[in-house]
């Protein structure tokens, strides 16, 4: 079964997504690959129509360069003040070894991907994340490169609509900024899990977020759970006001019922309870 990768992209350095790309193409049996851009959210140093097309665009491109170059042993800069410049890997590494890494790229290219970009105002970040869901809802949503500032907006809606592949690409050595393709999947992988220098993590798979989620899911009933209710009680009033034709102790009890289950359901929805 095909899944599909949503990675939210923030700066226009591809390294930071290409590793995740890699590791879910390779291991998650993923055939979609969307860029998703939440606008506001970092500046674009592009001009033309990369930046008519929006920072989503510019990575998506900027990943696909990177990858072909590394499939035919090569890396380079794409951001930064060395922009522009090529390295050859085979003056990094031996034959044997450069063989291998230029046949990780090469069989992520020869993978059947449909590649896409979409750009998406913060306003409208929840509702985007339960049309996916819906949708796909086996989606794998990747927030490696994500601001901190916006992780908490994620995190919330992820709850909410039900949200449950929520990944980070955990690096377990420091980045290597001078040479930078010490950094990427081919130097982290490993034959054994054990050895791998990253962690593909997903971040709502703990035990105490799941608690979490659960509590605040079955403390907050959804709102037309509460109106159904209501209405329910209300009618069940005058049903049996038509009937009796007289106002009579049970009348009097369901209305009240009725009222304070239409309050509640108002109340809860705006200020759900917390502990």
């Amino acid at each position: 079964m095909s899944h599909s990768l949503y990675i939210f992209v923030t700066s226009e350095r591809p390294d930071q997504y290409l590793n995740p790309i890699v590791h879910c193409l390779l291991y998650k049996s993923v055939g979609k690959v969307v860029f998703l851009h939440i606008k506001g959210l970092g500046s674009s140093s592009s001009s033309g129509i990369q930046e008519q097309k929006g920072i989503s665009f510019a990575v998506f491109r900027k990943v696909q360069v990177l990858l072909d170059g590394l499939a035919n042993g090569e890396y380079k800069h794409l951001h930064g003040k060395e922009t522009g410049k090529i390295v050859s890997l085979s003056e990094v590494y031996q034959q044997e070894r450069l063989t291998a890494i230029k046949g990780v790229y090469r069989q992520c290219l020869d993978i059947d991907v449909n590649w896409s970009h979409r750009d998406v105002g913060y306003l409208d970040l929840r509702s985007e994340l339960a049309r996916i869901r819906k949708e796909e809802p086996t989606s794998i949503f990747d927030v490696t490169a994500i601001s901190k500032s916006y992780l908490g907006d994620i995190l919330a809606a992820s709850i909410i609509e039900g949200i449950q592949n929520l990944y980070t690409f955990d690096l377990k050595q420091p980045p290597d900024f001078d040479r930078p393709w010490t950094t990427l999947f081919h130097d982290l992988h490993s034959d054994t899990s054990d050895k791998h220098q990253y962690q593909y993590v997903n971040i709502v798979d703990t035990t105490i977020f799941r608690e979490c989620s659960n509590s605040i899911l079955v403390r907050t009933p959804p709102l037309k759970i509460s109106v159904v209710a209501a209405v329910s009680l209300l009618l069940i009033t005058l049903v049996v006001y038509a009937l009796s034709g007289e106002v009579n102790w049970f009348i009097q009890v369901t209305f009240i019922a009725s009222a304070v289950t239409s309050f509640l359901s108002l109340y809860f929805n705006f200020f759900p309870p917390r502990r």
